[in-house]
């Protein structure tokens, strides 16, 4: 099973049930991961700002998971210095 690429071309199409939702690297320690979540934090802070500035387009992230699989904290570790008035979080079942 392929793992879900990292960008999608214009109207390609991304069935998520064919993907696999396993990591690519399963042995990664702590402090490396803290690392990298810091480099990408910058590039998310960065992008997120001239996407809410252009207003022109949107981006879609689902984050699924069952109840206390840590969903909550992955959004505040990941979406940490992104203004909050450029989201809209919707629960859904």
């Amino acid at each position: 099973m392929p793992h879900l690429p990292l960008k999608l071309k214009f109207g390609e199409k991304c069935h998520l049930v064919d993907l696999s939702p396993e990591p690519e690297t399963k042995n990664i320690d702590k402090a490396a991961a803290k690392e990298q979540i810091g480099k990408n934090s910058k590039v998310i802070i960065d992008l997120a700002r001239k996407l809410y500035a252009e207003n022109r387009r949107a981006l879609l992230l689902v984050l699924q998971g069952m109840d206390t699989s840590g969903k909550d904290g992955t959004i505040r570790t990941i979406m940490k210095g992104v203004n909050p008035q450029s989201c809209i979080i919707t629960s859904f079942k």
